[in-house]
């Protein structure tokens, strides 16, 4: 049998395979209309995209969507229902389906076979675009090879790149309440590729030798003995090789790139242990060598400048003839700022934030401040194995190259306000006495001499989190709520005797088999606090595309009604009764931790930032610190570059949201999720679509202007295909970010 395909203007572009219940209408929203403008600052908005980025104009649809249903009863003797196309779909043009089947599901489009699900997963959208060069003008063939029941209904929709559905947003300017600055911060911990292969210039991995069992992780060694029992003999309390009759190390890695014409310095740290030693070290290619004699020193540094060529995976090697101890190594390029790379620097810079939290997260116990007063090659390095997760791309050590005055000047360079971290597993009272005093206390004080005379002036860091994630690894304090209190408090009185006027985070949870933990704790407490942390992620990397397709169909219904468990039960259950003085810091936010940009990241960051910003009064959410923005979705690091992803162009724009009043704007529309912001005398909103339907975007009595749109080309946890739009069009392609100004008419 044959069907006339029927080609309308549509509501949704979503493919919906159903038990032939029909569609349900979804409620529409209403606002009110209203273009008065409330005073505030008319700060400049920063839309520009990246440079190589293009203005786009979008056409004329070539062609309008096509709606394609058939049931069971449709096919013919053969399984197979046929249809025309009046028009061939562009090669960009939409292709979906949606299967609610348990079985894999094949079907044969034009005799080319297509699997449509895999099995053991149900109800999961299926993106055929890539497939949609198989279509063509005229008759077409779907079979069905194995058939579904005499219940089965699917629905296929073909929307051409260019075609984009109406849809009008009210605005309601009655109201509102100024947007937090403090959600634009973000944590930057000490973890996997962040510092290493992200923000620190070093180039050489496991450089302090800490770890390995039988050799030297990270590198391959001949002639070599690992010496683990005379930490003493080493530079920083760490083991070291020795290298004899020839004996060589070298360490191959895409961190280990370099380019033509740049200059690198290379350094290693030794002691001969024969008379004289000849040692040779640098990038494979390019070295240089030395003689060093036996002598009284318990060191020598040996280094050299050199002029780079253009290497991707680069080999570092030391050599030695003779017997020589290897203490540490150093390959970085010259140009750099305290040790950190300016690539990187510049990408932070970019995303404007307000502050920048340090060490972290889980890496503050373990961190040392009094070792990173010391210079970095004296540092004990940090055996971070017992969390397997956080050090994992570094053989679970990391060097502190990157310590307190490092990171001081860091937030200076970009302009943001520094937070550190104090572990109540690493400190007690006089210690973080101590150390506040080192940070923010007078050159008359003892340590805060000891900082002037490294030649900083005082840090002035107000906010301080005291703890992290206790309740989880907190070793004697984890199953002690009371105890983590008593030591809390403890902590935070010592430090208001160096700076009474510190604000103070501290960290409980809400999971329901650790919420007597927090209650506890709370009320154990016999010291003064600012803020309570929380700790958001809406989910976990996706190991495989299945999974990664139900996490995408969770996405798009996720904080729809703008509420949160988690803080619901601070609201009304831990905090009853004084909530209302009560503010939240969510300093760990994402969709997760670990994983690297991808469009669906980018999808759900959006989505979250945009319930921070709603729900900011009803949940007194004051800060929130996006976690953890280099080499984990805002920023990727390459051994010769450092490129602010889409995640990051989201945070980058949403700052143009700052110092406005967050007002209402709705629309019929239910899958677009709205902020807006007015400013003096300009609204600017940001749109998330979180359908896959192309829209383009009408507000009654207001012009549209300076539009910036993240075009996601593919919604997957597997794909970082997305394009960054500009123009006055205000139109959001599927699963997309719009940013836009409107501005009242005349």
């Amino acid at each position: 049998m044959m069907r006339k395909a029927t080609a309308f203007f549509l509501a949704i572009l979503m493919i919906a395979l159903t038990a032939c219940t029909g569609n349900t209408k979804m409620p529409v929203e209403s606002g009110v209309s209203d273009s008065m403008t409330i005073g505030g600052t008319d700060d400049m908005l920063d839309t520009t995209p990246p440079s190589e980025e293009t203005e786009t104009t979008y056409p004329t649809p070539s062609m309008n969507p096509v709606e394609l249903v058939f049931t069971y009863e449709d096919l013919d003797d053969n399984n197979s229902y046929t249809f025309i196309l009046d028009e061939e779909p562009t090669s960009n043009s939409s292709f979906v389906m949606r299967v609610t089947t348990r079985r894999e599901m094949r079907i044969l489009l034009n005799g080319t076979e297509i699997v449509l699900c895999d099995a053991g997963i149900s109800d999961r959208f299926e993106d055929l675009s890539a497939h949609v060069f198989l279509l063509k003008k005229g008759e077409n063939t779907i079979t069905i090879p194995e058939s579904r029941g005499s219940n089965m209904s699917i629905t296929m929709i073909i929307t051409p790149a260019d075609y984009f559905d109406d849809a009008t947003m009210i605005v309601n300017t009655d109201g509102g309440y100024i947007m937090e600055d403090g959600l634009f911060g973000v944590n930057a911990e000490i973890t996997r590729k962040g510092y290493f292969g992200g923000l620190s210039a070093e180039m050489l991995n496991n450089r302090k030798f800490l770890m390995g069992e039988r050799g030297v992780d990270g590198w391959t060694c001949t002639k070599a003995e690992r010496i683990t029992d005379r930490p003493q003999e080493s530079l920083c309390n760490s083991n070291f090789v020795v290298l004899k009759d020839g004996g060589s190390m070298k360490q191959c890695s895409d961190v280990i790139a370099l380019q033509a014409g740049r200059e690198y310095e290379a350094k290693v740290w030794v002691k001969a242990y024969s008379t004289t030693a000849e040692i040779t070290f640098g990038v494979s290619g390019m070295e240089q060598s030395f003689t060093v004699t036996s002598d009284e020193y318990p060191y020598k540094v040996l280094t050299f400048t050199f002029t780079g060529k253009d290497v991707e995976n680069g080999t570092f090697l030391v050599t030695v003839n003779g017997e020589a101890a290897v203490y540490e190594v150093s390959l970085m390029p010259t140009e750099n700022f305290y040790g950190m790379r300016i690539d990187v620097i510049e990408s932070l810079r970019a995303l404007a934030p307000t502050s920048i939290r340090y060490p972290g997260g889980c890496f503050a116990d373990h961190y040392e401040w009094r070792e990173c007063l010391k210079a970095p090659e004296f540092r004990t390095p940090v055996d971070g194995t017992i969390k397997n997760f956080m050090l994992r791309d570094t053989y679970g050590q990391d060097p502190l190259d990157i310590g307190i005055n490092e990171f001081m000047m860091l937030c200076r360079e970009i302009g943001a306000e520094p937070e550190f971290t104090v572990s109540i597993l690493q400190s007690d009272g006089a210690d973080a006495r101590d150390l506040i005093e080192y940070c923010n206390g007078s050159a008359d004080t003892e340590f805060g001499s000891i900082r002037q005379s490294l030649g900083y002036n005082a840090f002035n860091i107000k906010t301080w989190y005291v703890g992290n994630e206790v309740y989880y690894f907190g070793a004697q304090y984890q199953n002690n709520g009371a105890a983590a209190a008593m030591r809390t408090s403890e902590i935070v009185n010592a430090m208001r005797t160096v700076d009474p006027d510190i604000a103070v985070i501290l960290g409980v949870v809400a999971d329901n088999n650790l919420q007597k933990w927090s209650f506890d704790y709370i009320a154990n407490l016999t010291c003064d606090y600012e803020l309570v942390s929380y700790h958001r992620y809406n989910g976990s990397a996706p190991n495989a595309e299945p999974d990664g397709k139900t996490a995408c169909d969770n996405l798009e219904s996720s904080f729809r009604n703008d509420s949160d468990a988690g803080l619901e039960f601070f609201k009304n259950q831990l905090f009853k009764g004084v909530f209302d003085t009560t503010c939240i810091c969510v300093d760990e936010w994402n969709f997760c931790w670990g994983s690297g940009s991808n469009n669906a990241l980018l999808f759900s960051n959006a989505l979250e930032f945009h319930f921070f910003a709603r729900t900011s009064e009803k949940y007194h959410i004051r800060e929130a610190r996006f976690f953890m923005p280099i080499n984990e979705g805002m920023i990727t690091v390459t051994g010769t570059e450092s490129k602010v992803e889409s995640s990051g162009e989201l945070f980058r724009l949403m700052t143009n949201h700052r110092g406005g009043k967050v007002i209402e704007c709705t629309s019929e529309e239910e899958d677009l999720d709205i902020l807006c912001t007015q400013h003096d005398g300009y609204l600017f909103v940001s749109i998330v679509n979180r359908g896959a339907t192309p829209y383009r975007l009408n507000v009654e009595g207001y012009t549209a202007s300076d539009c910036t749109e993240i075009r996601v080309n593919e919604f997957s946890f597997f794909s970082n295909d997305y394009d960054i739009l500009t123009g006055d069009d205000a139109t959001v392609g599927g699963h997309s970010v719009l940013f836009v100004r409107l501005t009242p008419m005349a």
